[in-house]
């Protein structure tokens, strides 16, 4: 029996409890001979999945073989004489990361949920205001992901052991969010607020080591330390699409204290597309007048949608 390469994340996660090294997923009529497969890490030494999956896609194979391992280190497969391409992702994170395209390994998926509410306020998405016009998708920013593909694995013998060897590395990009010299700071109701980031990748394609080019808007929860008048926020994203340029915004969603609700806009397009890395991306705004309101009880309304809205040019 071989596999339909179909994979629901429940299962994924279900396999790597399970502390299974492999599952023999090949026509019990084919021959086959033992291999090993190992996951190099000499890139990210810092890794630590505790759940791996490898898929292969061999030249006289007709659907893709998956095998699965617990830990990050890889293990003993049964394979028959073939070419093969691999993709190697970690599987632990199967609460969140969806999949798509898994029998084709250039149009293979990564990507996350939408979202239903912003993670601080309880705003619901399609109530609270974007900036433009793009009337974008907001969905949650991705966890931790390595990946990587592999086109050199060729099993020549039944009888010799071979290593297939997967270099990993980070399929995912670093952002933080710093946001200084806010004024009148003590008029906000709690200790963080709703942020999002516009014109972001909505998904990774692992076969091609590259964005997707779907674009969405990622919220993300930004602290206040209201001692220093900042927010502070650091995240995860799959990067910029690589083929357009989509507006970036940063927006910020804050509830003051006499429960008026404002958001507040800014152009950072170009502290990402210049940005000296882009696996990570530092956004720095600096000046942000609140308006010095301490009186009232606050209290949310997540069905009033009566936010006022300011357009802030960045300083640097």
């Amino acid at each position: 029996m071989k596999v339909y390469c179909l994979i629901l994340p429940l299962l994924l996660l279900a396999s790597a409890l399970s502390g299974c090294h492999h599952k023999d997923l090949i026509d019990e009529a084919t021959p086959t001979g033992e291999q090993e497969i190992v996951f190099d890490w000499t890139e990210v030494p810092d890794a630590n999945p505790s759940s791996m999956g490898a898929y292969l896609y061999g030249d006289n194979q007709e659907d893709v073989i998956r095998f699965m391992f617990s830990g990050r280190d890889g293990g003993p497969v049964k394979l028959p004489i073939d070419h093969y391409c691999g993709i190697a992702i970690n599987t632990d994170n199967a609460s969140w990361l969806r999949m798509r395209n898994h029998k084709d390994a250039d149009r293979f998926e990564l990507y996350t949920d939408g979202i239903l509410s912003l993670p601080v306020s309880g705003y619901a998405t399609r109530s609270v205001p974007q900036p433009g016009n793009l009337n974008e998708s907001m969905v949650s920013p991705p966890q931790m992901i390595w990946a990587t593909r592999t086109d050199d694995l060729t099993v020549e013998s039944l009888t010799e052991n071979k290593k297939l060897v997967f270099r990993m590395d980070e399929a995912v990009c670093h952002y933080t969010v710093d946001i200084l010299e806010v004024k009148n700071i003590k008029s906000l109701d709690g200790s963080g607020v709703d942020g999002t980031l516009s014109g972001m990748a909505a998904g990774w394609h692992p076969g091609r080591k590259r964005a997707s080019d779907t674009h969405a808007t990622l919220p993300f929860i930004l602290k206040a330390d209201k001692a220093a008048g900042t927010f502070h926020a650091e995240f995860l994203t799959f990067g910029e699409n690589p083929n357009h340029s989509y507006p970036h915004s940063l927006t910020v969603y804050l509830i003051l204290k006499d429960g008026s609700k404002r958001y507040y806009t800014f152009d950072v397009a170009d502290q990402i597309t210049s940005a000296a890395d882009p696996r990570h991306v530092h956004i720095v705004v600096r000046g942000l007048d609140l308006p010095d309101s301490v009186s009232g009880d606050g209290g949310l309304n997540p069905d009033v949608n009566d936010w006022e809205e300011e357009d802030i040019d960045i300083s640097m």
